[in-house]
């Protein structure tokens, strides 16, 4: 990443739609804080601020609770480094009802209305990868346009598809000049060492000027993990008996660039007892009363 972003200044960070803080626990250990977290869930702001004051904290900040479709308790907010945000996938799950711009839950208005207000150097959008499907493509281009020139904004009650023409007459006009330069991509999480598959497409938009973006390489692959189990060197690695037919060798190249995904049994490999109270735990792990235990 070739931007200046990681120029503090006198500017702050917000996360809109904040959640529990999944992704605010990654913007901070990535070095945007501390983190003006907005989300109007009274459970996840609970969550939120006893994360912020734990013995073990993961995040830095504020948390205030708010609802995005009255966004006027933005105003005092001052300059904006990185405005980021995960908002509501519902409308674009694989498991909701495809309704897209048409679901009351799609909140992609107000976000975008929240950059043209407060005009932040940088915006982080992540979302489901259904958003990237064939369904909700229009949609898509829709959002990443407004993304690139977000003063060009919808005239009172306009559809939104009236307002795509409009921006798409821009964009193809002589005097065309993006605010921001947007870049996009569909990621799994399992492809960069967790141990999970999670599909999920980022959007960053950067203030136009202030550099260029590219989305990190891939660590880790499954074909390097079906390599290694049909090897046999997984399973030995966990003194295991193989728990997969092992065919003839060679059947799965090894890319030696990248790392085998890592499974659910590496994570847990050594991690020791569960701790008896949070206070004394290590990676949040500790005794909860009633659950029950597993090897």
């Amino acid at each position: 990443m070739n931007t200046s972003l990681t120029d503090t200044g006198t500017s702050v960070d917000i996360n809109l739609f904040a959640g529990g803080g999944g992704l605010a626990v990654g913007l901070c250990a990535a070095g945007f804080r501390p983190l003006l977290m907005y989300e109007k869930d009274r459970d996840a702001c609970d969550t939120l601020r006893h994360n912020i004051a734990s013995q073990h904290r993961n995040l830095e900040g504020s948390v205030a609770e708010g609802d995005l479709t009255t966004v006027e308790w933005l105003d005092d907010a001052g300059p904006v480094r990185l405005l980021a945000g995960g908002v509501p996938c519902q409308p674009f799950s694989h498991a909701g009802n495809h309704r897209g711009q048409a679901d009351p839950r799609n909140l992609f208005p107000q976000f975008i209305a929240a950059v043209r207000r407060l005009k932040p150097m940088g915006v982080l959008v992540e979302n489901v990868g259904g958003l990237s499907r064939d369904v909700h493509s229009e949609y898509f281009k829709y959002v990443r346009m407004q993304l690139e020139c977000p003063l060009l904004a919808p005239k009172g009650g306009e559809e939104w598809g009236s307002h795509h023409s409009r921006l798409t007459r821009y964009q193809e006009s002589s005097g065309y000049a993006p605010a921001y330069d947007v870049y996009w991509q569909a990621v799994d999480a399992a492809d960069y060492g967790i141990a999970q598959r999670r599909e999920r497409v980022f959007i960053l938009a950067i203030r136009s000027g202030l550099g260029q973006y590219s989305f990190p390489s891939k660590t880790h692959s499954k074909a390097a993990l079906l390599a290694d189990q049909e090897s046999g060197a997984y399973w030995q690695r966990h003194g295991i008996a193989a728990r997969v037919k092992l065919p003839s060798p060679g059947s799965q190249e090894r890319d030696s660039s990248v790392e085998a995904w890592v499974t659910v049994r590496d994570e847990l490999n050594g991690f020791g007892p569960p701790a008896p109270s949070e206070d004394e735990a290590q990676n949040n792990h500790w005794v909860i009363p009633g659950a029950r235990a597993y090897k």
